[in-house]
């Protein structure tokens, strides 16, 4: 048990690094030590699903920041998965990872997905903030934001199909 502790120390302290890198956008750095500090997490025997959710989530940030939005999103929903079994559902935790998990949607174009990730972080604010809450707000307007995206998404893919369908019926 107090070997346990022992590494639950040194995984917090390359966490300290990991954030001290990334803070200078050393990514690479950062990313050795994220990736040191999963390695560890996992070594835990006892409970450890919220180290390693962290630690998941925090290279989640890395991918996404390095350009890689394919594994960002793939870590982030680990990481969400391991923090669903371990704190509420309306925790501040799950609605911030939920939030980055939006942004790496957008990011990849996938906008359905991101609404509904909003909205599900939203559900979470009108349980936990009170009405004109900030965050609510940044929230409703995030969602607001996604459908009006989805709508120029929409009527631009009508738009190529029209024109795709006047050349292909002008030969």
């Amino acid at each position: 048990m107090a070997h346990d502790i022992d590494k639950r120390l040194i995984v917090r302290s390359l966490f300290g690094i990991s954030n001290a890198y990334w803070g200078q956008e050393n990514l690479s750095e950062s990313l050795n030590y994220a990736k040191q500090a999963l390695n560890l997490s996992e070594s835990i025997e006892s409970e450890n699903d919220s180290d390693i959710g962290a630690s998941l989530a925090i290279l989640a940030n890395i991918y996404y920041k390095s350009g890689d939005d394919v594994q960002a999103l793939e870590l982030a929903k680990q990481a969400l998965a391991l923090f669903e079994r371990c704190v509420s559902s309306d925790s501040p935790t799950i609605a911030a990872l939920l939030n980055n998990i939006g942004i790496i949607q957008v990011s990849m174009g996938s906008f359905n997905d991101a609404l509904l990730t909003f909205i599900r972080v939203l559900h979470i604010y009108e349980k936990t903030l009170p009405e004109g809450h900030p965050q609510r707000v940044t929230y409703e307007n995030n969602i607001q934001t996604m459908k009006e995206m989805q709508q120029y998404n929409d009527m631009n893919s009508y738009s190529r199909l029209w024109t795709l369908l006047t050349k292909i019926s002008l030969f």
